[in-house]
């Protein structure tokens, strides 16, 4: 399995037999969407202007309303936690990737227990998603085992989006970007995943 960011609030998570692709945008924020191959789309919110309908060709199935789907071995559920606001889950191997659009909502404990046992957490980090405060509060109530940060300012962006550097230093995290940077994310299996301690992942942009 392996997960890629394609910069700003797109990732793609991709397994043997398929790769689910959530958020790709237009090019209007600055950044290019790579060509990319994919069975499902999801949109976390269906109404935003940024969303790329256009991004796959006929066949690809769209998601952007709540429900629990099966693809091809990856079950996926999407919640809306508000008008604009959705939890994903995506269950592979016994792997469990979460992924929060927005972390200033107050979660309550009962809302958390309904994400179940986190494996990868994905979430953005801007200061007007909630920002790298929230995201350590959750993570404490969470416990992943992977945290992948996503939506901060990366070279070519036009949305004006908070740096990763103060994210990192809350975490406890002294290595530079560059050196953490990886083009993607591979798990082999869920043995294989930090017992001990929640590993930070920096993902290279993948873009056009």
């Amino acid at each position: 399995m392996e997960i890629i960011w394609h910069g700003y609030k797109c990732f793609q998570v991709k397994t043997k037999s398929a790769a689910v692709l959530v958020d790709p945008y237009k090019a209007e924020v600055g950044i290019q969407m790579p060509n990319v191959k994919t069975d499902v789309i999801v949109f976390t919110n269906e109404n935003d202007s940024e969303n790329n309908m256009e991004m796959a060709p006929a066949g690809t199935k769209f998601f952007s309303w709540p429900g629990e789907y099966e693809v091809s071995g990856i079950a996926l559920t999407i919640k809306k936690l508000s008008e604009s606001s959705s939890f994903i889950s995506f269950d592979i191997d016994n792997i469990r990737i979460c992924y929060l659009t927005d972390l200033t909502l107050d979660l309550t404990d009962e809302k958390i227990s309904e994400f179940g046992n986190v494996d990868i957490l994905i979430v953005p980090v801007d200061q007007k998603k909630g920002g790298f405060s929230k995201v350590h509060e959750l993570l404490e109530e969470l416990e992943p085992r992977v945290v992948i940060p996503i939506f901060y300012a990366t070279p070519g962006l036009k949305i004006e989006l908070d740096e990763i550097g103060p994210f990192l230093k809350k975490a406890g995290i002294s290595q530079s970007v560059d050196s953490m940077e990886k083009e993607k994310f591979t798990v082999n299996s869920k043995s294989s995943l930090p017992q001990e301690k929640t590993e930070y992942v920096i993902l290279k942009p993948q873009v056009a």
